[in-house]
């Protein structure tokens, strides 16, 4: 992948849940109007000096633009932010709170921040003739994420956990993202994965997160069966074969326990 590829720039959603951006995080600031839209079943209101991070961003779903809305889009591909990210304890709590909720609610000063970093990895992903575009690119990446990181900081309070906690709940979710809860979905198996206990994972999962593991294990999971359960590719059958369940009936116990619903009403709505 070269330079030009690792961001892509925009002025609307139009590029959100397409194929081309499939790897990249979306990072939208509203700066004036609104739009609303629905993520992962619940709508959410997108307003000015507004700050949208999301991941899986194939999710969103009824995506209503009022007239007077303006926002400044950056995709920014997920390799590329995972190898510039420090090493730092907000970094995974970070990724926590935005699965949670992907809107952060910015002050003026903050708002002003943005638009600065936006524009400055505008302004190096534009300028081709740099020796060290890439490393510039990744520098103006870099202050726009501990920005967001001071943001969070303001709007969730100071982060006390160690660094080894930190590295744990990174190799978690690092398992959950390799999709491990398909076949997986049992806190004992992430534990003895890591060396520890289910008992221990589940409360320093908590302390980091405000969750339990299972809650996590249940999250992914439920993510990517709504996300295959919409895109209509595979039969309920098919979906529960691939997600290890021993029968489509254990399936839908399992959809119904999670959603509410059962996988027939989440494909139709």
């Amino acid at each position: 992948m070269d330079n030009t590829d690792v961001i892509i720039i925009g002025n609307d959603f139009t590029k959100t849940g397409v194929a081309e951006t499939k790897d990249y995080v979306v990072h939208a600031l509203c700066t004036r109007g609104a739009c609303s839209f629905v993520y992962n079943d619940r709508k959410y209101d997108f307003r000015k000096d507004n700050l949208l991070i999301i991941r899986e961003h194939q999710l969103m779903r009824y995506i209503m633009p009022r007239h007077d809305f303006e926002v400044m889009v950056l995709y920014i591909h997920l390799p590329f932010i995972e190898n510039i990210t420090p090493d730092i304890n907000f970094g995974i709590r970070s990724t926590l709170l935005l699965l949670e909720n992907p809107i952060l609610r910015l002050t003026k000063k903050e708002v002003a921040c943005s638009l600065d970093d936006m524009n400055a990895i505008v302004g190096r992903v534009e300028d081709k003739r740099h020796a060290f575009r890439s490393q510039a690119i990744g520098f103006s990446c870099l202050q726009f994420f501990l920005d967001i990181f001071n943001f969070e900081h303001r709007i969730y309070g100071p982060s006390h956990v160690s660094r080894h906690s930190s590295r744990l709940i990174r190799d978690f979710i690092e398992l959950l993202r390799n999709g491990d809860y398909k076949a997986h979905r049992d806190v004992t198996y992430y534990a003895d994965k890591l060396f520890i206990t289910a008992k221990y994972l589940s409360d320093v999962c908590r302390v980091v997160t405000g969750h339990p593991a299972n809650y996590w294990i249940n999250h992914f999971a439920k993510v990517d069966i709504r996300l295959q359960l919409r895109s209509q590719r595979m039969t309920v059958l098919e979906i529960s074969e691939m997600f290890h369940f021993s029968s489509p009936a254990h399936f839908t116990r399992y959809v119904l326990s999670q959603f509410g619903k059962t996988p027939t009403a989440i494909r139709e709505h």
